[in-house]
């Protein structure tokens, strides 16, 4: 396995698979970070699989849910052969007992959790979240909370910024990831994330009861 530690310039891509709301839709929330030095190798990696497979998205946006297994396979298994390295937070809401007040707390948490781990190990690097607020507010607010939860962290450059999914390749790829994490929590499949499992470097599970 190629690491991808030292001082250089680091570039993680941020992205969710699964609901954040206590006691609806899916069981388990994923956020997935894919980070590199080599950023244009991840986004060749999908202008790749889209010229290979989606021809008819030559300039919109790939989505593991809306692909056959093929292109799954395809841009897993390129992921996997760069010098890239994984993280995952993944939060059990089976857990739940008491949900937090603040309807976005869950999503929060693990986001400063899975930012922690990369500036740890990172400490020269800019982050890239899928963005999921449409107003400007919530983002800065959340940007703040972020650089809030990693002020005690030795850094030397740490850049957060949100971007959308359709315009960013790196986002596209790690969709694909947390789309093969959240296949094997939720879906018992293991098979997707048998391909880029070598690559992971972090996997924690939240299994918080009180919020």
């Amino acid at each position: 396995m190629v690491s991808v530690t030292g001082n250089s310039m680091h570039y993680a891509f941020v992205d969710e698979s699964g609901t954040d709301a206590p006691f609806s839709g899916s069981s388990f929330l994923i956020l997935a970070l894919l980070c590199t030095t080599r950023r244009r190798e991840i986004e060749l990696s999908v202008t790749r699989a889209r010229r290979k497979y989606c021809a008819s998205l030559a300039s919109g946006e790939m989505k593991a849910d809306a692909s056959p297994p093929k292109v799954i396979e395809y841009l897993l298994g390129a992921i996997a052969d760069m010098p890239i390295e994984i993280m995952a937070i993944v939060v059990d809401k089976r857990c739940i007992r008491r949900p937090p007040s603040d309807g976005h707390k869950i999503y929060r948490t693990a986001a400063v959790c899975l930012t922690r781990h990369a500036v740890a190990r990172w400490p020269n690097i800019e982050i890239c979240f899928d963005k999921r607020y449409t107003s400007p507010d919530q983002r800065a607010r959340f940007e703040k909370t972020l650089h809030q939860g990693i002020a005690d962290l030795p850094q030397q450059m740490v850049s957060i910024h949100q971007e959308d999914s359709a315009t960013f390749s790196g986002l596209q790829a790690v969709d694909y990831v947390a789309w093969a994490l959240f296949q094997k929590y939720e879906r018992s499949n293991s098979g997707p994330y048998r391909i880029i499992a070598e690559r992971i470097v972090v996997e924690e599970l939240i299994a918080q009861e009180f919020w």
